[in-house]
């Protein structure tokens, strides 16, 4: 398991953390996550 995720937008970065940390947030991460596990 990664000790930190980076997430970019447009080649910046929008977010950074654990995977608990950017799920709480509700973020991109959090959105993309979601549509992955729901098998999209």
């Amino acid at each position: 398991m990664a000790e930190q995720i980076v997430v970019l937008e447009d080649g910046a970065i929008v977010d950074r953390g654990r995977h608990d940390e950017l799920l709480a947030r509700e973020g991109i991460y959090a959105r993309m996550w979601r549509l992955q596990a729901a098998g999209a």
